[in-house]
């Protein structure tokens, strides 16, 4: 490998701050960190291994994505979740998402749909029996075969930050009853139209499958919100 290729390499490894931000970013996408916890900078120091100074950058950093709130006389918190914004971000997904399946089924070769496919059946299992850490980790894989697919970065990038903020409410909604069963029927027939090449069809199933999925984590959240007396 020539130098140059070498200095190439070295910049383009993630800084620290940026594995910092990855790591918090996902154990907040994943439910470890719920909303409304409170991120101590001696705890997260000793767990990871980094400076204060780290910690913080990363703070920042997340604060600008929405994750993170800096609130006063207590520090940062992972961000709560109040029905408006769920309503907000519902909205969001539904049309991003939406397209996404109709560019897919467009676009996407018979492997990569193949591989959607795949990752279908793979969810079944947790959704049987639904906690959020599979159910989470399935869904990244079947997302990542979708987006790659779909053949359009800036749609993938918007899409990607926005499934952080549902897979927060994602695993609340998933404890209605039923809703577990519904969702991944909705998610087989999504994806059988797209075998069939069927993009305004999957279009279409994919703005119920939202919609749906938005009434559920919305209800959750009051349900929620009703029984600690704050939103999430």
């Amino acid at each position: 490998m020539s130098a140059s290729a070498d200095v190439m390499r070295v910049y383009s490894a993630p800084s620290l701050r940026e594995q910092v931000s990855a790591k918090l970013r996902e154990s907040i996408g994943m439910g470890l960190l719920k909303p409304g916890t409170r991120l101590i900078e001696r705890e997260l120091c000793e767990r990871m291994g980094v400076s204060r100074t780290s910690i913080r950058e990363a703070f920042r950093e997340l604060e600008t994505e929405g994750l993170v709130t800096m609130v006063p006389n207590k520090g940062p918190i992972v961000s709560l979740i109040s029905v408006e914004l769920a309503e907000s971000i519902f909205q969001a997904r539904a049309a991003l998402e939406a397209l996404t399946i109709k560019l897919f089924t467009e676009r996407a070769t018979d492997e990569e749909v193949a591989a959607l496919e795949a990752a279908t059946q793979a969810l079944d299992e947790p959704y049987r029996n639904p906690t959020p850490l599979p159910v989470l980790s399935a869904k990244r894989t079947f997302y990542d075969i979708l987006l790659e697919g779909a053949r359009n970065e800036i749609v993938a990038n918007f899409l990607r930050n926005i499934h952080l903020r549902v897979s927060q409410l994602r695993a609340t909604a998933l404890e209605l009853p039923h809703r577990a069963d519904t969702s991944i029927a909705e998610i087989h027939e999504m994806v059988e139209a797209i075998r069939a090449r069927k993009a305004d069809l999957a279009h279409d199933l994919c703005l119920r499958h939202i919609e749906n999925a938005g009434r559920a984590a919305i209800e959750a959240l009051r349900l929620q919100e009703a029984k600690d007396g704050a939103p999430l």
